[in-house]
């Protein structure tokens, strides 16, 4: 299982929000690349996201993303405001091997299984759930559509890869809602899908928990706040390995 580091950048700064909400941040650094690199150090793969193209819907802080993909050898997974495929062609030849998309997916489908048809294996879909809520647009918005049946409708058109993300956990370092999160696995259980946890994450206690459910979709798990906060420390893991 793959630990994955988070670094959220708004206004080019490193950030958390709590439960997504643009009104709760705390910053955590002006320099993401040195962030980054310290990262590298321990992680295979740095989930890196765009908050202000998540809110706004077109990339705001890419050059720095861009920076941050040469400056180190660890795979870079960018989501936030991917809604362009010009968006995704000029991350991946930048180097980035990873485009998260969510909004465009779900208002879009067609579109997005154009893009899962091109691009294969470096398009990941993003589903952050509130509740029983699938959410858009920055978190900001409901979707009105069965998450579940899209994603197995993508997953036969060529996805390999999904990031639940609990929103309710998110940023708050109250642990994981295992209840949930073996609720999620109980419905995609006949789809052939590799899942990357996010959402909660607050202590060891709650990657031994992912780990010991034992499921062959987990793929990895998304840190963030427990890292900036000092209650997880990424170098323990041997090559971002759990």
């Amino acid at each position: 299982m793959l630990v994955i580091p988070a670094i959220d950048i708004r206004d080019s700064k490193v950030v958390r929000l709590t439960k997504g909400d643009f009104d709760n941040q705390k910053i955590y650094s002006s320099n993401p690349i040195e962030i980054a690199k310290e990262m590298s150090l321990s992680a295979q793969r740095i989930h890196v996201v765009d908050l202000d193209a998540a809110k706004e819907g077109y990339p705001k802080n890419s050059e720095i993303i861009k920076e941050i993909t040469s400056s180190i050898k660890s795979d870079i997974e960018v989501g936030g405001g991917i809604r362009d495929e010009s968006v995704i062609q000029s991350y991946l030849n930048a180097g980035i091997k990873y485009c998260v998309i969510g909004t465009k997916a779900y208002l879009d489908p067609d579109w997005f299984k154009i893009m899962l048809s091109l691009y294969g294996e470096h398009i990941i879909l993003a589903m952050d759930v509130l509740g029983e809520d699938l959410k858009i647009c920055g978190w900001k918005q409901d979707c009105e559509i069965n998450a579940i049946d899209v994603l197995s409708d993508f997953v036969e058109t060529g996805l390999s890869t999904v990031i639940y993300t609990d929103i309710s956990r998110d940023g708050t370092l109250v642990g994981i809602d295992e209840g949930s999160l073996s609720g999620f696995f109980k419905k995609i259980d006949k789809i052939d899908i590799k899942v990357v946890i996010s959402g909660g994450v607050s202590t060891m206690d709650d990657l031994d928990m992912i780990k010991n459910l034992k499921n062959d979709k987990i793929f990895g798990v998304i840190v963030g706040k427990a890292i900036y906060e000092g209650k997880i420390d990424i170098s323990e893991f041997k090559g971002g390995i759990l």
